[in-house]
C-alpha cells in the first residue's frame, strides 16, 4: 500500500527519518548586526526560521452515541525542535571555546582588561550571587542588582523568583553567555548579555533544562545594575508562547509525583483537587512504564481560559483541545560542566552540513498544560492527565530528528496511539471509548482499513472525523498487541519505535511488519463489525 504518492511505503514499524532541509535560512543576525562566529562552509548559518502553524484536531460531532472525548493534545514537538536548537546554540556558544577562553581571561587576568571586560566580569559575579539568592530563597538579595527605577523589569524578576521558590527546583543556576550576541552601547556604556537559567523542575526533568533571557547591564558608580531583561528562546514548544513561570503569578501545589500550578483564573481549591486526581492518574502510567528510562514525576499547569493556555508554550489554538504535553530540551551535560570548569570545551551544536551533532540535543523533561474549560468532568480530566503523562514519560527514549526538519524520526501514530491506549488500558475492549469511536465512524462511512498516517501533518491536518479515526485506530494497534502478546510487549514495541529503530515488529513480536499489519487489520475489522 502506498501513502502520499507512488511507490512502496516503508514498513510501518520502520523509522521515518526526514532529510535535512535545503535552501536559504533567513535568520537575521543578532542585535548589532554581526554573528559572533563565521558561518560554516558554504556561507550559510544552519538555523531554520521559526515555524508557525498548529495541527488541528477539533472535536467530533457532539451527541454521537458512545462517542469519546476529542483528541486531547497537540505537542508540536517538531516546532519545539527548532526552538530547542536555538536555545542550545545560545548555551553552546556561551560555553564554547571562545567564550570559555574569555571566561578564563576574566578569572585569571584581572590586570590589563578593558572597561567592557571588567563589566563582563562583574556581571558574571552578579549572576553567581543571584544563583545563591535563588537557592537560598532570599528575595531581597535576588533583586538587589535590578535597577529600582526599572519597574517593569523589577516586577518581572520578582514574579519569576516567587514562582520558582514554590517549586522543588534542583540546582538552579544562572549562566552567562559571553560568546553570543553581546551588543556594546558605547554612548550609554550598557551591554546586553544572553543569560540561561539552568534548572530541573522537580521529578519532571531527568536532565537540566533552561530558560533564556537577554539582560542589559550598566555600570553605576562602583557597582553595576540590570536595567532590562527580555525573555528570549525558551527551550520548549513554540516561539509564539512563553513559559508561565515568566508571565503569571502561580499557585503551586505538590510535593509528590506531580506538581500542579495555576494562574489567577483557577482557585486554590481547584488546584488542590486537580493535584489529588493527578497523583492518582500518575500511578497506573508509572506502573505501566516500569523501570524504563524516564522522569519519575510530572509538572502540570492549569488554566480555565483557552487564550491563556495558548499563550503558554505556544499551545494549541483549536477549540476542544483539553491539553497538550510540551517537551523540554536538555542542556548538554558537558555544557553544565563547562559552567563550573572554564577549561572544558563542549562540541558545537550544529555541524557544517546543518545536521545536529551527536549528544547536542536531547529531551530532558516535559510540561503538561490542561485547559479546564474543555474538560467535562473528573473522569474526563483523569483520562486527559493519563494521556499526557504517558507522553511525558517517554521523553528520555524518544529519538530527536538529526536534521532541522519539521517531522520526527518515528511515526506519529505510534506516539498518539500509545498514549491513547494507556489512557484506557484498564477498560475492557468491549467498553473501549476508542473502539466505540470506530464503530460510530463505520456507521457514518468514515472507517478505513490500513495503518494510520505516520507523518504529523497527515495525522492532524484532516477533517475532524478522520482525526478521530487516526487516534482511535492508533490506540487499537497497541490494544491488539497487549491482547495477543501482553502489555509489556506493547510498551516494548512503542519504546523501540519511538527510539527510531527499524524492524520493530520483528524484533519485539517475532513477526514481519507486513504480517502484523495484515493480522491487525483482520482483527480490527472484526471488532468494529461486532458492535453493529
Amino acid at each position: 500500500m502506498s501513502e502520499g504518492g507512488p511507490g512502496p511505503r516503508p514498513g510501518v514499524f520502520d523509522a521515518h527519518p526526514v532529510p535535512p532541509p535545503n535552501g536559504q535560512y533567513p535568520y537575521a543576525p543578532p542585535q548589532g548586526g554581526q554573528y559572533p562566529y563565521p558561518p560554516p562552509q558554504g556561507g550559510q548559518y544552519p538555523y531554520p526560521p521559526p515555524q508557525g502553524g498548529q495541527y488541528p484536531y477539533p472535536p467530533l460531532p457532539n451527541g454521537a452515541p458512545g462517542y469519546p472525548r476529542p483528541p486531547s493534545r497537540h505537542r508540536g514537538l517538531a516546532i519545539a525542535l527548532v526552538i530547542g536548537v536555538v536555545g542550545l546554540l545560545v548555551l553552546a556558544a556561551g560555553a564554547g571555546a571562545g567564550g570559555l577562553l574569555y571566561l578564563r581571561k576574566l578569572n585569571n587576568q584581572a590586570d590589563e582588561i578593558t572597561p567592557e571586560e571588567q563589566l563582563d566580569k562583574d556581571v558574571l559575579t552578579a549572576l553567581g550571587a543571584r544563583t545563591t539568592a535563588l537557592r537560598t530563597k532570599n528575595e531581597k538579595a535576588f533583586l538587589s542588582a535590578v535597577d529600582p527605577t526599572a519597574r517593569t523589569v523589577l516586577a518581572r524578576q520578582r514574579l519569576i523568583f516567587r514562582n520558582l521558590v514554590q517549586y522543588p527546583v534542583t540546582d538552579p543556576a544562572y549562566r552567562l553567555d559571553l560568546g553570543f550576541g553581546i551588543a556594546s552601547r558605547t554612548v550609554t556604556g550598557a551591554r546586553s548579555y544572553r543569560v540561561a537559567l539552568v534548572h530541573r523542575l522537580g521529578e519532571a526533568d531527568v536532565e537540566p533544562v533552561a530558560l533564556g533571557y537577554e539582560e542589559t547591564w550598566v555600570r553605576r558608580g562602583t557597582g553595576i545594575t540590570m536595567v532590562d531583561s527580555v525573555v528570549k528562546e525558551n527551550v520548549g514548544h513554540s516561539s509564539k508562547g512563553d513559559n508561565p513561570l515568566n508571565v503569571t503569578a502561580l499557585k503551586v501545589v505538590g510535593g509528590g509525583r506531580v506538581t500542579v500550578a495555576a494562574g489567577p483564573d483557577v482557585t486554590a481549591a481547584t488546584v488542590a483537587k486537580v493535584d489529588r486526581l493527578a497523583e492518582k492518574a500518575a500511578l497506573p502510567v508509572l506502573k505501566l512504564w516500569g523501570s524504563r528510562p524516564g522522569p519519575k514525576g510530572f509538572a502540570v499547569f492549569l488554566s480555565r481560559r483557552t487564550a491563556v493556555k495558548t499563550a503558554w508554550f505556544g499551545g494549541s489554538e483549536i477549540i476542544g483541545s483539553s491539553g497538550f504535553c510540551v517537551s523540554q530540551y536538555a542542556v548538554d551535560k558537558r555544557l553544565v560542566a563547562a559552567g563550573r570548569d572554564p577549561g572544558a570545551t563542549p562540541p558545537a551544536a550544529v555541524a557544517d552540513d546543518g545536521t545536529l551533532k551527536d549528544e547536542s540535543l536531547r529531551l530532558g523533561g516535559s510540561r503538561v498544560v490542561i485547559d479546564l474549560s474543555q474538560v467535562r468532568d473528573d473522569k474526563d480530566l483523569s483520562a486527559t492527565l493519563r494521556h499526557e503523562f504517558t507522553h511525558a514519560l517517554s521523553v528520555r527514549i524518544r529519538a530527536v530528528s538529526q536534521s532541522l526538519s519539521l517531522d520526527e524520526p518515528y511515526p506519529t501514530w505510534a506516539e498518539e496511539g500509545f498514549a491513547s491506549w494507556s489512557e484506557e488500558k484498564d477498560v475492557p475492549l468491549s467498553r473501549s471509548p476508542r473502539l466505540n469511536t470506530l464503530r460510530y465512524l463505520q456507521r457514518k462511512g468514515y472507517f478505513t482499513t490500513g495503518m494510520p498516517p505516520s507523518s504529523r501533518i497527515a495525522f492532524y491536518s484532516s477533517n475532524k472525523e478522520f482525526i478521530g479515526l487516526h487516534y482511535a485506530k492508533s490506540a487499537m494497534v497497541f490494544r491488539y498487541v497487549a491482547d495477543r502478546w501482553g502489555a509489556e510487549k506493547a510498551v516494548d514495541l512503542y519504546v523501540r519505535i519511538a527510539s527510531g529503530q527499524k524492524n520493530s515488529a520483528q524484533a519485539v513480536l517475532g513477526v514481519s511488519s507486513a504480517s502484523f499489519e495484515s493480522a491487525w487489520t483482520t482483527w480490527l475489522v472484526k471488532q468494529v463489525r461486532s458492535g453493529r
